[in-house]
């Protein structure tokens, strides 16, 4: 669907700063936008992004001030967190194509090597890529636009795709919150593993990323547009929030908690059941709830123990 930016704003209620003819093909990121991609600012700790997004228009609050370049046009509304869920409303795709073969749900669109293996019992959507050497277990489940790159295996009930948890809250006579639809992919770089009845959700637009080489253990949760770097260890039941980029060779401990919109360096190591409620810069060890530097942690459980309320 190729739109212009007036009739974006026409179609939004808003109102246009800047060229309204450019054609916008599609949305994306603040940060992966190009001329003919529309994005949205509603967070204001994204407002640096938005100033040196290279997107043909941006949808904003009527209030906000954004100084963006002279090839970017904005589309003031209302609520522009709302306006999002409604774009991706229109673009969104269908979840599921009907392809069938008697050993696994299979698109006709999706490119599987001949080399990988496609177990009994297995669902792929529509727009997948599954590389050389992969290994398929039963029941997992591969949304559309998945792509597995080489030698990536994904073990039973896993499912790789599914949409984020994103929700516009209820504004005047709303009743209950409205789903925002999620219309990005999955990759899962070289040498990865994902565990049995792990989840990884769906970009919003864009791509959650797993870098070569990382390994996340059973029953994790990765939420969209998440990047994860190089040669990471994910062990069970760690939950990373979306939009949260972590660095390479990193350590999580089982049940660790990670908030959404936050950067964790490269080498960074979290110890079980810790909660990050911040970034973290390279090289950090931390511990506890909310977390802290290991050494800081371990001298405030000796006070804890000498207070007598352990």
């Amino acid at each position: 669907m190729v739109w212009t930016v007036k009739t974006w704003a026409e179609w939004l209620n808003g109102t246009v700063e800047g060229d309204d003819s450019r054609c916008l093909t599609g949305a994306a990121t603040l940060t992966e936008a190009t001329s003919e991609h529309i994005g949205f600012l509603a967070n204001p700790i994204y407002t640096a992004e938005a100033e040196k997004s290279n997107a043909g228009a941006i949808v904003i609050q009527k209030d906000v001030l954004l100084r963006v370049s002279p090839q970017t046009a904005l589309i003031r509304v209302e609520n522009s967190y709302q306006a999002w869920a409604l774009i991706l409303k229109k673009l969104s795709d269908t979840p599921f194509a009907s392809g069938i073969s008697p050993h696994a749900w299979v698109d006709a669109s999706a490119e599987i090597d001949a080399s990988a293996t496609v177990m009994e019992g297995v669902w792929i959507g529509a727009r997948v890529r599954i590389g050389a050497d992969c290994i398929v277990y039963p029941g997992a489940r591969l949304y559309p636009h998945t792509e597995l790159r080489e030698r990536v295996i994904v073990h039973a009930n896993a499912v790789v795709g599914s949409d984020g948890f994103g929700y516009t809250p209820p504004q005047g006579t709303q009743v209950g919150f409205e789903k925002i639809p999620h219309i990005g992919g999955v990759l899962l770089e070289n040498d990865v593993e994902i565990g049995a009845n792990t989840c990884i959700d769906r970009g919003v637009v864009g791509l959650t990323r797993i870098g070569e080489g990382t390994k996340v253990d059973n029953l994790c949760q990765i939420g969209h547009n998440v990047h994860i770097g190089k040669h990471c260890v994910l062990a069970a039941q760690v939950g990373i929030a979306g939009s949260t980029v972590i660095g390479d060779y990193c350590q999580f401990g089982g049940q660790v908690g990670i908030i959404g919109h936050i950067t964790i360096g490269n080498r960074c190591s979290v110890g079980a059941q810790s909660g990050v409620p911040k970034s973290l810069p390279d090289g950090s060890t931390v511990f506890g709830s909310p977390a802290m530097p290991l050494s800081q942690f371990k001298r405030a459980w000796v006070k804890w123990k000498q207070s007598g309320l352990s």
